[in-house]
């Protein structure tokens, strides 16, 4: 069998500029999960520690992972990679629920933002009014017209996902953005 690591589309990529550092995350496991939300919860709470957000817009993190609101009947599930629980685990509680749960791993990317001047960099590209997006929410938008997921890590952290087929366009357009940020020496 072979000894083959799954690898992010931007693996080892960062930038850093005028008070802002962009990088690429690792793959990270995560899931697309569609049910009622209680019904959701009493699967996830036993294996993640944190119940499925019913607010809009509002990310539960525990310490075997994370749950991101996405709409009324959906969330995404990114269990922690060292004590989350694993796929066939959440595949086998979830179908006892009759709870649809697909794993979107390698479709989707993971960019970090962060620095004083990120949320100027992303007003740059997106019309969601960023002031909306306080710490431990979330929220589906565009940036450069590409759908992405944003998530307010801290007072100056972000976190992007976007479509694998997206990722570097979007990291492009972050490149070149920022570099327009950049003020020119005299």
């Amino acid at each position: 069998m072979s000894d083959l690591k799954p690898e992010g589309a931007l693996d080892g990529r960062t930038l850093k500029e005028s008070g802002i550092q962009v990088t690429a995350g690792p793959r990270t496991p995560r899931f697309n999960v569609r049910g009622q939300s209680r019904a959701v919860s009493a699967v996830l709470e036993p294996l993640l520690g944190v119940t499925a957000p019913t607010t809009p817009n509002t990310v539960h993190r525990g310490e075997k992972g994370r749950i991101d609101w996405l709409g009324p009947d959906e969330w995404l599930v990114a269990p922690a990679p060292d004590s989350g629980p694993s796929a066939d685990a959440l595949h086998a509680a979830a179908g006892a629920q009759g709870i649809a749960l697909v794993e979107v791993s390698d479709g989707l990317v993971t960019i970090h933002l962060s620095g004083p001047r990120a949320p100027e960099l992303l007003r740059a590209g997106m019309p969601y009014d960023l002031r909306a997006l306080v710490e431990g929410t979330c929220a589906q938008t565009r940036l450069a017209q590409a759908s992405v997921i944003i998530a307010r890590e801290a007072d100056a952290r972000w976190q992007l996902l976007v479509r694998r087929s997206m990722a570097d366009y979007v990291w492009r357009w972050l490149d070149a953005a920022l570099l327009r940020l950049t003020p020119n020496p005299v």
